[in-house]
Parts: structure tokens; sequence; C-alpha cells
């Protein structure tokens, strides 16, 4: 089943301590820009988010709806790599 049949809005990412961070699939966001500042990944859009926004990633890594225009996720200071998702869809 396609991930626009499931959702709204996807977007799947990859980081990879320190610096390096790649989108690895998006559906339904316009523009995302994911960076990595102070051992935090941020993920901004241009008020794409909201605070039904789904947030998971692959190491229980703490994150946050920041406002519309961020989400943050909050790293242990040792980790090596994080894929992270965003998601939304309708009830």
């Amino acid at each position: 089943m396609p991930k626009n049949a499931l959702y709204n809005k996807f977007y799947r990412f990859k980081a990879t301590s320190p610096s390096t961070i790649v989108e690895l699939d998006s559906s339904g966001y316009g523009t995302i820009t994911p960076t990595i500042s102070g051992g935090e990944i941020v993920i901004t859009s241009s008020g794409e988010f909201d605070n039904g926004t789904w947030i998971d990633d692959n190491q229980n890594t703490s994150a946050a709806y920041v406002d519309a225009n961020t989400i943050k996720f909050y790293p242990d200071a040792d980790w090596g790599v994080i894929v992270g998702e965003i998601w939304e869809y309708d009830d």
C-alpha cells in the first residue's frame, strides 16, 4: 500500500552523528529542511506542522513539536545513527 494511502504527509530522514543528515523519503510536505545543530536534530518547514503531527525514531530519542515550523529531536550525547519519521493522517 502506498504511503499516501495511509498518511496525508510523511517525512523520513537518517542522521549520522555529528553532522550528516539526509532525506530518505517524503510525501505531502512542501519544503522541509533537516539540520543538526548543537547536538540537536532540527526539522523545519514553512508552517506545515501542527500539534497532532506524529514524531518517531529508531532510538526512542526525545522529540518535540516546537511550533508550526519546527520539530526537534534530542539524541543522547553518544548517539550514532538515528532514522526519524514525521507524519500526519486524517482519522
